[in-house]
């Protein structure tokens, strides 16, 4: 397919890609034999998928990859992902190797350094990890919990957000491993 990176020099040649404003197609198979497509055009991420997950859904499976063999085409795919976070969030989540979701400070207001995503990038990675226990019921399960939170994730709503996802994951060694990976994939 071509050469064989490891998972930091996969984020160098992206980030290289962004900078010399470059059109370009990654096609990378990962260690774990997922293929994943990352398109750039004028310095910005704008397609980034691995079969049905989209945008932020990705980054957990390149942050857990080894190596990968990448084949790069000179030319961007068309198709521009509208859940997409903006380029400096999924640089800073491939860089830092954390997905993040924005917090409250101690006076109440929210967080919002640009390297931070927001609602969408969290519930996207929780309802991917919820699909390992609950298959395709996890995004309905997802939205109907973050429903019942009121769409919201700030102060103590993630910690119950991820209490109760933990608790449809299946029993308590099930519900155990998805909040540590739900702690872990969200940089907490």
């Amino acid at each position: 397919m071509g050469e064989e990176i490891t998972s930091a020099e996969l984020t160098r040649m992206v980030h290289d890609s962004l900078a010399e404003m470059r059109s370009a197609t990654l096609f990378i198979r990962t260690d774990k034999n997922r293929i994943i497509v990352i398109s750039t055009k004028g310095g910005e991420i704008i397609t980034m998928f691995s079969g049905p997950k989209h945008g932020a859904g990705v980054i957990p499976m390149l942050l857990e990859m080894h190596s990968a063999t990448v084949r790069i085409d000179d030319v961007a795919i068309s198709h521009r992902s509208s859940s997409l976070p903006p380029t400096p969030v999924l640089m800073d989540m491939l860089e830092s190797g954390k997905v993040n979701v924005p917090v409250e400070t101690s006076k109440g207001s929210k967080a919002t350094p640009a390297s931070r995503p927001d609602f969408e990038v969290a519930k996207a990675v929780l309802s991917e990890l919820l699909t390992e226990y609950l298959g395709p019921l996890a995004p309905m399960c997802c939205d109907d919990i973050l429903e019942s939170l009121g769409n919201s994730l700030e102060g103590d709503r993630l910690r119950t957000a991820i209490e109760k996802m933990a608790a449809e994951a299946g029993g308590p060694e099930e519900a155990q491993a998805f909040s540590e990976k739900a702690w872990k994939q969200l940089g907490r």
